[in-house]
C-alpha cells in the first residue's frame, strides 16, 4: 500500500481542510501527499500519525495488518531478513526524507559511519567487535553506499 492510500484510510471520513486542521498543517499539503507529488518529512509524518491516532510505522510499512502479524510471527522463527524487503523499506524512510534531512544523514554517515547511525547496535553485548567491523569495513563493494568517495564504512572517522 502506497503512502498515499495509508493517508486516505487514516483521514476516514475527514475532509483534506479538516485533517489539515488536526495535523497543524495546510490543506494544499495534505493535498500533495494525497496526489502523490510530495511526501511528508519525517517531523511531518510524525504529526500526521499523531493527529491520526496511527503509528510512523503504519504509514511506511507495505503490507496490512493481518499480513504484518503473520509475517512476525514467521520471523519469530526464523532470525534470517529478506534483504529485497529491507531495502525497500529503506528506500521507502529515504523518499520520506527532505533533501537537507537526506544529505545530512549521508553526511553522518560518511564522517562517524554506522556507530552514528545506529548507535543502539553498537552498546549492546553482543554488539560487532572493532575486528568484525574492521574486516567488513575492509570489503568495497560496488553499491552505492560505498561510492561515497570509496571511504570505508564503519568506526572511522573521516577528517
Amino acid at each position: 500500500m502506497r503512502f498515499k492510500d495509508r493517508l486516505e484510510e487514516a483521514m476516514g471520513n475527514d475532509s483534506s481542510r479538516v485533517f489539515a486542521a488536526k495535523c497543524g498543517l495546510s490543506d494544499g499539503v495534505i493535498r500533495n501527499y494525497l496526489s502523490g507529488k510530495t511526501y511528508p518529512s519525517l517531523d511531518r509524518l510524525a504529526q500526521i500519525a499523531s493527529a491520526s491516532g496511527r503509528s510512523v510505522e503504519w504509514f511506511i510499512r507495505d503490507e496490512s495488518v493481518g499480513e504484518v502479524e503473520h509475517k512476525n510471527a514467521q520471523a519469530d522463527k526464523s532470525t534470517s531478513y529478506d534483504r529485497d524487503r529491507l531495502k525497500t523499506k529503506l528506500i521507502a524512510i529515504v523518499e520520506l526524507l527532505e533533501d537537507r534531512e537526506l544529505a545530512s544523514a549521508i553526511e553522518l554517515f560518511r564522517k562517524r559511519g554506522f556507530e552514528a547511525l545506529m548507535p543502539e547496535i553498537f552498546n549492546t553485548p553482543d554488539a560487532p567487535s572493532e575486528k568484525c567491523v574492521a574486516e567488513r569495513d575492509s570489503v568495497r563493494h560496488s553499491s552505492s553506499a560505498a561510492s561515497l568517495e570509496k571511504e570505508p564504512l564503519g568506526k572511522k572517522h573521516i577528517g
